[in-house]
């Protein structure tokens, strides 16, 4: 995932369900945040204070649905928005809580 002062660009809108690293770098002129959100804007994941030529990641545990890849930058705002969706994986043994 790229973020800027003004994109939020992942590699992949659709991924399997599961643990799930998401790399990002910000090319951007601004600290920035990075928030993965179920469609009702619940937190699943995030990362702050990812500053300028940085790289950092986040880790969540995703289940099978669409969620929202939400890049801040200069940590104001309601942030740039970009849809993605995880799939149904096929035998994959997961945390019950997450079911």
């Amino acid at each position: 995932m790229t973020a800027s002062d003004s994109a939020c660009e992942i590699s992949k809108t659709e991924f399997p369900e599961g643990k799930v690293t998401i790399q990002v770098e910000n090319k951007g002129s601004k600290v920035t945040e990075l928030y993965v959100l179920f469609p009702d804007d619940r937190i699943v994941g995030e990362r702050e204070d990812i500053g300028p030529s940085i790289k950092a990641s986040v880790t969540a545990e995703i289940k099978a649905g669409d969620y929202e890849f939400v890049c801040k930058p200069g940590m104001k705002g309601d942030g740039i928005r970009t849809k993605a969706k995880a799939t149904r994986s096929s035998g994959e043994k997961r945390s019950p809580e997450f079911r």
